[in-house]
């Protein structure tokens, strides 16, 4: 690493430590902005600053990697984050399979969106359910029967990532500060299928993504299952960073759920 590139680092790291302890200091975080968050009339939720859609777009047949479905965040003015949903792959590519959706329902007494799911090879129908809750919103995946046997250790929860938005700047996993790298990261392994697959870079509990920057600065938490972060650009060159949860066997019902807030700049 050059000592310019050192001294970038330092100097994320210095801005996340102030940034945390004026956190702590303040009697009203920036984050209770999302107590703002209301279930608009285009079916959505939206505060100023901050945008979360649930399937309000869907994927398209003939290019399946292009980042326009799922649950997607727009953090001012720009899409931070998209493709929430169950996949099949720790770094989903342009080929790779995804979800159908069959139905998308609004609660709107309970500030509540479902979309209904499904896979067809293997069979596999599930609920994303999306819902605002102490200052965030909780996204959990539903379903009436376990997971088929062919998707244990393989289907997972995930969200992508624009690492154009984040490259240089930090991210933290269980409270260990690391940086978004400039280039492709991490280990891979090569699996029977002769194909790669990549290695999570950070796995834990709790993980903010750039937090020294309120406009950019998202956590998501899981009480449960680990929260793995991968470097989708290890896999291809239009790869995103890709958080992600393996659903659990043996469970139906609520299976998984995570928490998503993200921090708002204050006019």
């Amino acid at each position: 690493m050059t000592i310019g590139r050192r001294l970038g680092v330092a100097s994320s790291v210095i801005g996340v430590a102030l940034c945390l302890l004026l956190s702590a200091c303040s009697n009203k975080s920036a984050r209770s902005d999302w107590t703002q968050l209301v279930l608009n009339d285009s079916s959505y939720f939206e505060a100023p600053g901050l945008n979360v859609m649930v399937f309000s777009h869907s994927y398209d047949g003939l290019f399946d990697d292009s980042k326009m479905a799922g649950i997607e965040i727009v953090h001012h003015g720009l899409c931070m984050a998209r493709n929430g949903d169950v996949r099949l792959n720790p770094a989903p590519g342009q080929w790779d399979l995804h979800s159908i959706l069959i139905e998308k329902k609004v609660e709107r007494k309970n500030n509540l969106i479902i979309a209904q799911l499904k896979y067809d090879n293997p069979h596999f129908i599930y609920q994303i359910q999306a819902r605002l809750g102490d200052g965030g919103i909780y996204v959990s995946v539903w379903t009436d029967q376990p997971i088929p046997d062919e998707l244990k250790g393989i289907a997972s929860l995930d969200i992508e990532f624009a690492p154009m938005l984040y490259v240089g700047h930090t991210y933290i996993m269980d409270g260990k500060v690391r940086e978004i790298p400039y280039s492709p990261h991490g280990e891979m392994i090569i699996r029977k299928t002769d194909t790669s697959k990549p290695l999570p870079i950070a796995t834990g509990k709790k993980f903010d993504i750039n937090p020294d920057d309120a406009e950019r600065h998202i956590t998501v938490s899981s009480a449960e299952q680990n929260l793995l972060f991968y470097d989708g650009w290890s896999k291809a060159q239009n790869g995103w960073l890709v958080l992600r949860s393996l659903l659990p066997a043996g469970k139906s019902g609520k299976i998984l759920e995570w928490f998503i807030s993200g921090e708002t700049k204050k006019s």
